[in-house]
């Protein structure tokens, strides 16, 4: 078999190959090819023309799925977009305003526990691996500060 035509160099394939792979094609640039193929005598063919236009291979992609575990109020953020390995995520924000009873709403974990990495929601960013990513909202108790006013009613203050 031979291939011929413009913008790639001629190629041949060994007696026997059905079946010959062309490097150095543009993706998305259409190549117009004529294909020759030679019998076991050595006769060739008049030959065939094909068009074709070379694709970037599709890299499989992942999602990133948000579950607000214990929440009282609010909904949890849905992304739906499509990340291909190592592509940046940006986690989501607390868009579905996210409450729990007690708590204040911490940012994003990749474990259920709160034991694995901790992303700011809105800001946090990561590298999309090789599998959809689960984050789970993180509850934290607020700080309390009591204030503690002292009034002596006439008595002295003895600083200690």
């Amino acid at each position: 078999m031979s291939i011929t035509g413009t913008g790639f160099a001629a190629s041949e394939a060994p007696k026997g190959v059905s079946s010959k792979t062309i490097s150095g094609l543009t993706n998305g640039t259409e190549y117009t090819f004529l294909v020759k193929t030679i019998d076991a005598s050595g006769n060739v063919s008049a030959g065939k023309s094909v068009n074709a236009t070379p694709k970037a291979p599709t890299l499989p992609t992942h999602s990133v799925r948000y579950y607000a575990y214990g929440m009282t109020g609010g909904a949890a953020p849905t992304d739906g977009t499509a990340y291909e390995e190592g592509s940046t995520v940006t986690v989501l924000a607390n868009s579905g305003n996210l409450e729990r009873t007690g708590y204040i709403f911490g940012g994003w974990n990749t474990e259920a526990s709160g034991n694995g990495t901790t992303y700011a929601a809105g800001t946090g960013t990561f590298a999309m691996g090789k599998g959809d990513v689960y984050l789970y909202a993180v509850w934290t108790v607020p700080t309390v500060t009591y204030k503690v006013n002292y009034h002596a009613n006439g008595g002295l203050l003895i600083p200690t």
